[in-house]
């Protein structure tokens, strides 16, 4: 019935349910690396600055890639 209402395929939505229920690996460990970061910064690191230190790591990223991590 919600499928009908916005008009979604049913294999469509089991298929978005799947995808989101698997974990992205290295999405985490990014995730865990820019925490880190961070909080090394005493939260005040910005995009930028994140990037840079990633980067000095030998992290290759872009800024807006980690954002939407």
């Amino acid at each position: 019935m919600v499928c009908k209402a916005f008009e979604v395929s049913r294999s469509s939505y089991y298929d978005y349910r799947r995808r989101r229920s698997v974990v992205d690996a290295k999405r985490v460990v990014l995730r865990a690396d820019v925490n880190r970061i961070f909080r090394k910064s005493r939260s005040s690191a910005g995009s930028r600055m994140i990037t840079t230190m990633l980067n000095d790591e030998g992290v290759v990223i872009g800024r807006f890639k980690f954002a939407a991590s």
